[in-house]
Order: structure tokens, then sequence, then C-alpha cells
């Protein structure tokens, strides 16, 4: 396979990046084709999310790439000294000029990220301060950190997924960031996955990217245990976006297969999706919502189309599906739903030489890997004691022994005893109580009758459900059942009635008084217990009860009974000084205040409404002073000296009623000022303390 790597080895020294004083450019890797075996190659996978910024490719100038893969190429170099060879698909892919190298690249990009010996991610500058924390501490990330890994697009892109998936080594880093700061991915997926379990349904409906970035994690723990189906790859990818078309279907060919591209004739990514799922022998790919093909014996298989999009949601940890109703029609005493294929005989396709091995090494190094049950029910939160049957965060798993544990002495006849020779019988592990009574007896004889062998000889014992009650008594005495302790019980125990006799009515009696006792006996036995746990927990609890906690309690009570008090008969207190230097104290309530202010407000309101008032007359005044001056200006002509006079008289009377006004807006002006600071005075000087008090007193424990 013809794969480009960036190297400061590079033989054309034409176009070279210049970074950090070396020339980088491309050069051809030479990878093993044997994609079976687990060898990994000696370059680094970069994966990144490109954003919406663009800028010309220093290594195929017509085209453009992401305005972030220079600063992503530096971030990775700075982080990795030592590394000379560098796989970032801006760079390394093929350009749209050489269509099919281009392809076979982007059908092997599981191949690619599964040869790199490392595959680091790079986020956003912005969290630098996430990677931090996870560096310094354990502790699970604060919300703000949250909000950060929310904004983050690396969560929701498609080609991401399956870079992490399939990477043997992951590790997290940001743009930008110093050098040292490198996060493993398990350590970041525990702070995350810690920080996501302690919130509440509420709150996580708030981060919907990180909840995504939840069943990323799962799929990066179980990725050496399990393989990813069709329908799971395409549940994951259908809340994933992506720039072009193509790359939804190359991203799932990545995501469920590592082998490199076929040298075959180039095909739709659709058709080459389903081909590929086809010769894995994978066709979940079928529970998608488009179209059929038209072909003889071919209706069942998809049409190719933009997207193939799953009907059902299915996870790769195993999460409960929900059922869906659809409709039907009577059909031949049955039920048929309505637009289902017909399926009908088609000859076998012809035998395919190409077998790829998609099965995982069996080999795997259970120390750095978890188990799926545990990655999705604790979140890869970590685990601060051991887990049976499950392995805690980077412990290993164990083989626990089954809780049916049986002697393997008690092969024998049901009618065997413990005591007839024989080794001595080894202790037997402690059984629960569910164990213990629904513990099935060894059977000798065949569950069927088949002719010439019949289930019962004539001389053989008749069963009775006396072994099934003696297990319910050792179980309610907290007894482990033996092994070899479920055959009948012998001539001195067995009590006649217990057999099966010839009446079966009588039978029938004696078992329902048997089975009453019994069920007496246990109702008496777990009223005893219930009550005596009722008793001891009470003792507890008084116990633990100390005068501490009985002030505390008091605190609480009176801290209750001021929040249950109405608003305006809170008292306030405070301290004035007086104009003889004294200070006295004053002791009003909430509601004394208010009605305080509003009789304040109502007084200035009053005399504004005065002062509107004595406007109106001055200004009808004015008005009264123009029409005789405009009724004698028409009236008279040549007046001379009169109307010079009646001039002069306007505007003293103008003159004088603006200066009133001026007059009474500065007095109402000072004495509204005044009232403010009174009341500010007052709010300052006797509110805020009380207000102060009173939710610090709230406050306190």
């Amino acid at each position: 396979m013809k794969l480009f790597v960036v190297s400061p080895d590079c033989a054309s020294k034409d176009q070279c990046l210049q970074i950090n004083g070396m020339g980088w450019g491309l050069l051809e890797q030479d990878v093993s084709l044997d994609f079976s075996s687990s060898e990994q190659s000696d370059f680094i996978c970069v994966s990144y999310s490109w954003g919406r910024g663009r800028s010309p490719s220093p290594i195929h100038p017509p085209y453009v790439v992401s305005d972030r893969t220079l600063p992503v190429l530096v971030t990775t170099i700075a982080q990795r000294p030592t590394c000379r060879k560098i796989w970032i698909d801006a760079l390394c892919v093929p350009p749209p000029s050489q269509p099919d190298l281009r392809s076979a690249t982007l059908e092997s990009m599981g191949f690619i990220y599964s040869r790199a010996a490392e595959v680091i991610v790079v986020l956003t500058p912005q969290a630098l301060p996430v990677l931090e924390q996870v560096r310094r501490s354990s502790s699970p990330l604060p919300r703000a950190h949250l909000d950060i890994l929310e904004a983050e697009d690396w969560v929701t892109r498609a080609w991401t997924y399956q870079e992490a998936v399939n990477a043997h080594r992951l590790a997290i880093t940001c743009a930008d960031s110093p050098p040292g700061v490198l996060v493993d991915s398990m350590r970041f997926f525990s702070s995350l996955g810690h920080a996501l379990s302690l919130l509440t349904p509420e709150n996580r409906k708030r981060y919907p990217r990180l909840n995504g970035f939840e069943d990323l994690m799962a799929d990066c723990a179980v990725a050496g245990y399990l393989e990813r189906s069709a329908l799971q790859v395409m549940s994951i990818m259908d809340v994933r976006t992506q720039t072009w078309p193509n790359d939804h279907f190359y991203a799932m060919m990545g995501a469920i297969s590592t082998e490199p591209a076929r040298a075959v004739e180039r095909k739709s990514p659709c058709e080459a999706f389903m081909a590929l799922c086809e010769r894995k022998g994978d066709y979940s790919f079928v529970f998608s919502s488009a179209g059929r093909d038209e072909r003889a014996g071919m209706r069942w298989r998809p049409k190719e189309e933009d997207e193939l999009k799953p009907i059902i949601k299915l996870s790769s940890w195993g999460e409960r599906l929900r059922g869906q109703a659809f409709k039907g029609y009577p059909y031949k005493r049955r039920e048929a739903l309505d637009d289902v294929s017909d399926l009908a005989n088609h000859p076998p396709p012809p035998p395919d030489g190409y077998q790829p091995s998609f099965t995982s090494p069996d080999s795997i190094n259970t120390s750095d890997q978890v188990p799926v049950p545990w990655s999705k029910r604790l979140r890869s939160s970590g685990s601060q004691r051991g887990l049976r049957g499950q392995a805690a965060l980077g412990g290993k798993t164990k083989q626990l022994p089954s809780p049916r544990m049986t002697n393997p002495s008690s092969n024998d006849n049901i009618g065997s005893s413990s005591s007839s020779g024989g080794s001595k019988s080894k202790t037997q592990p402690t059984q629960s109580f569910r164990d213990r009574v629904m513990q099935p007896p060894r059977r000798t004889s065949p569950r069927f009758t088949v002719p010439g062998n019949p289930a019962r000889q004539p001389n053989q014992k008749k069963r009775s459900v006396a072994p099934f009650f003696k297990r319910i008594e050792a179980a309610f005495q907290d007894k482990p059942l033996k092994p070899n302790d479920t055959s009948e019980p012998s001539n001195k125990t067995q009590r006649p009635t217990l057999s099966p006799s010839p009446d079966p009515d009588e039978l029938i009696r004696q078992l329902q008084d048997h089975y009453l006792q019994t069920a007496s006996s246990l109702h008496t036995h777990a009223t005893s217990q219930l009550s005596r746990a009722h008793s001891l927990l009470s003792k507890k609890l008084a116990d633990s009860v100390t005068s501490p906690d009985e002030a505390f309690l008091a605190e609480t009570e009176a801290h209750v009974k001021k929040l249950a008090t109405p608003l305006d008969k809170f008292t306030i207190r405070s301290q004035q000084r007086g104009a003889d230097g004294t200070i006295r104290t004053e002791q009003d309530t909430v509601g004394e205040l208010l009605a305080r202010a509003e009789a304040q407000v109502k007084e200035f309101e009053t005399q504004l409404s005065v002062f509107w008032q004595e406007w109106a007359i001055a200004e009808g005044e004015v008005k009264s002073a123009l029409k005789e001056i405009l009724a004698r200006g028409s009236g008279e002509k040549d007046t001379g000296g009169e109307e010079e006079e009646i001039i002069r008289r306007f505007r003293e009377v103008v003159e004088r009623v603006i200066g009133q006004a001026e007059e009474e807006a500065v007095v109402l002006g000072e004495e509204a000022v005044g009232l403010m600071k009174m009341i500010e005075k007052d709010f300052r000087k006797a509110t805020l303390p009380d207000l102060h008090t009173f939710f610090q007193s709230i406050d306190e424990p």
C-alpha cells in the first residue's frame, strides 16, 4: 500500500514546511499489508477536527485545508520531539487530482490508524485548563470544564470516532500547549466519566455532546475485546457530522474493519461499505430505512444512497433496545407486517479467495484494557474496591468459580450417601440463599421415557418432594447444603406421608398440610427477623445522635421558624448619630419602613403635583399676555410708544414667571435630593446591616 507521512527525512526539499528550524515534507512509508497481524509501524497519527477556517495547503497549493492543520502539527512535534514520522490527513491524503489513490487511502483509514504506534488527539486551545486539571488530580472535572468539553467539535465528528477506536495507544493534548501536557486517554476518560456520573438527569441534558462522548469512551475501552457490527457503527455515525457525504461511509468502513483497500474496481462509497460488510459475513446493514434493490434475489439489499439511516439503535456495550409497533394485516390465519420484502431463493455468490481475518488477537493484555460491563456501568470513573467477577481500573480480570459448586464425588446415583467410603470432601464455598434453595438435585435417569430404555427401573426408589423442603429449611437456618445431600431421606427419618400414595387425594392433602406448615414457619421467621432489624436500626439511630447533633437540630429548627416569619414582620435594628452627637438605636419592622417610604413618596408626588399646577397657571398667564399683545397690534395703527411699553411689560411678566418657576424647581429639586439621601441613609444604615445579618444566619450550618 502506498502511504505518505510527514517527516524531516523527505528527499524533495521543494515543498517543505519549516518547523523549529527543520524542513518537514512528504515521505513514502512502507507499511506491511499483513493486516491480520498486530505489528505496529513507527509513525504517529493525529486526530483533530478541521473546524470552519480554511487556508491554502502548503503541500498541495491548489487545494485548501483546515487552518488548524499547521498548529496541530507543530503541537504534535513538540509533544513527541523524537518522532520523525507523522501521519495527518490534511497533508498525507492524496489530493482530488489523484482520485484512485485518494479513494484507496480513505477506505484504508481504519488500517492506517490501527498500524500507528500512537494516536494523539489534539483539541482546541480552550481545553488546556481541562488537561491541566486531569494531570494534577484524579478528582472529577468541575462544571466549567464540562462546558469547555461540550464546545469541542472533536466529539461529534465522524472521522474522529474511527480514529479513536482503532488506536492501540491514545493520548490527548490541545493546540498551542506547552511540552508535557499530554494526558493518557484512560485517565482522561476516568475523570470525565466520574464527573458525568455525578450529574443529575436534568443537568445531563445540558451536555448532549458529552453523552455521545461517553459512548466513545465505552467503545474505546472494549475495542480489544469486541468487534463492532455494521448496525452498531451505523447507529453511532447517525448522530455524528461530516463535511462531505462520502466521508460518512469512509468513516464507517474504518470503524468496522482494519484491512487496507482492495485493488479492485472502484465502487461508490455506499457500495464499498456494503461489500465490505458482506465479505465479513455481517449483514446487519439491512436494518436501514433506505429503499431496496429491485434486482431478482437482491430485494433484501438496500439501495445505494447518501446515508444508510438505521431503523433501530444498537450500541456496542449492550444497551437494551426499545420495541416499536408496526402495522400489519391478517394473512392465512396469521398476521403479516406491511412493507416487508418477500424472501426468494438465490444461488450463492462465487467463493472469494480473499478472506481476511477479522478476529482480534488471541493474546490480549488485560492490564491496560477494561471489560465492557465495567466501562458502561461505572462510566470509566474508577473503583475504590475490587468488584466480584470484573476488573477495577488497571486491574486484571479473574475467573471466579460458578455460584453452583458441587462436589465431584456426587456424580453417583441419587441414593448414594456421603458417608459411604471415599475421600473426604473439600470445604464448599459459602452459598447464597437463592443458591441454597434453587439448586436442582442431580439426575441419574433420563428426563423422558425412551423406548427400550425406561426412565425408572422396577427396583428403583420413587421420588418425593422431601428434598426440596429440606433445602428450604437448610436455607433459612443459614447452613450450606452439601452437594450430595439431595438424596431421599433414610428409612429412619422419612415420613410415610411424603412418599407417593395410591390415593392421589390423600397425597395432595398431605402435601397441602406440609406446605401450609412450612409457609407459616417461613412467615414467622421472616417477621421476627424484620422486627429484630427494625429494633437494631432504631437503636443505632438513637445512639448516633449526640449532643452536638441535638444542638444543631435545635438551631436548624430556630432558623426554619425564622424563615417562616412573614417578611413585613422582620425587625431591623439600626444606630444613628443625632445632631447633638449622641447615638440612638432604632428598631423598626420591614413593614413600618415600607410604610414610611411610601408616605415619603406620596408627599413628594403631592409637591410635584402642586408644582405642575403652578406651572400651568404661569403658562396660562403667558398665553393671555400674548393674546392681549396680538389683539392690540391688530386693532391700532402707529401706536408708537404704547407698543414698546406693552412689549416691555410682556418681557417683565415672562421673566418674573420664569424666575418663579426656576426658584420653585430648585426648591423641589433640593427637597427631592434630600428625600433621596434620607432614603439611601436609612437603607444603608438600617436595611442593609439587618439583611446582611439575616442572610448570614441562613448560611450558617
